[in-house]
């Protein structure tokens, strides 16, 4: 715990030290160097205060959780401006894409939603999730879980950080979600259970047939055709 608590201290010092230098010299300095030996720098400490965690990660100490927080929250905002600035210098001409991946600014900007346990988003959170986060080599196993976290409200809170976890994780979210069966009884309850609407109320009304429409068009494309429906009722 003792050996925690100073690579965090280190870590966040760092951190604290590296953001300092960049608010100093973001408009001075033209050397792509100087800040791609940071954001390595960056990586790095980062790198190794997640695997120290990882061993330490047996205890539920609130202050602990907090002071880790903060050392991620640190770790987010120095990298999310030390990697754009370093791909701005790299590329001074417009030139052809030919790698696949998307740095951390960019899928800071994708508008992924946020997955709340409506087990009929889940395919669609998930093709998104899959193509821009999953699928990109550039990242970690660890940097997918952080960003997995990310994107869901209240699950797989207590899984810790550690790169064999984002497998667990995925496999654990799969087998809640990823079930055809649940996800059509999903859209037949929606449908029974829609929201009356009040005579006259031209907004109540639309909304009420868009909700209709979305549901009817999941069970579609799940294969439950118009002839199928009547078991709906």
């Amino acid at each position: 715990m003792e050996s925690l608590i100073r690579l965090r201290g280190a870590a966040k010092s760092r951190f604290t030290r590296i953001q300092d230098w960049f608010n100093r010299n973001v408009d001075l300095v033209t050397e792509v160097q100087q800040f791609e030996t940071r954001l390595y720098a960056v990586d790095l400490a980062f790198e190794k205060f997640c695997q120290i965690q990882e061993k330490n990660d047996q205890t539920n100490d609130v202050t602990d959780e907090i002071e880790r927080g903060m050392c991620e929250d640190a770790y987010y905002d120095i990298s999310s401006k030390l990697k754009p600035k370093t791909d701005y210098l790299k590329n001074d001409s417009p030139v052809a894409v030919t790698n696949p991946t998307i740095s951390h600014i960019q899928r800071l900007q994708l508008n992924i939603p946020v997955f709340s346990r409506d087990i009929t988003t889940w395919h669609g959170f998930y093709e998104l999730f899959k193509n821009f986060i999953e699928n990109d080599t550039s990242l970690s196993n660890i940097g997918k879980l952080i960003y997995l976290k990310s994107y869901l409200k209240g699950l797989i809170f207590n899984l810790q950080l550690a790169g064999d976890n984002f497998n667990v994780a995925l496999n654990i979210l799969k087998g809640r979600y990823d079930n055809e069966l649940n996800i059509i009884y999903a859209y037949i309850k929606n449908l029974i259970e829609a929201p009356s609407t009040s005579k006259g109320n031209s907004t109540s009304l639309r909304e009420l047939v868009t909700f209709l429409k979305q549901n009817m068009e999941g069970l579609k494309n799940l294969g439950v055709n118009e002839d199928q429906w009547d078991y709906i009722t």
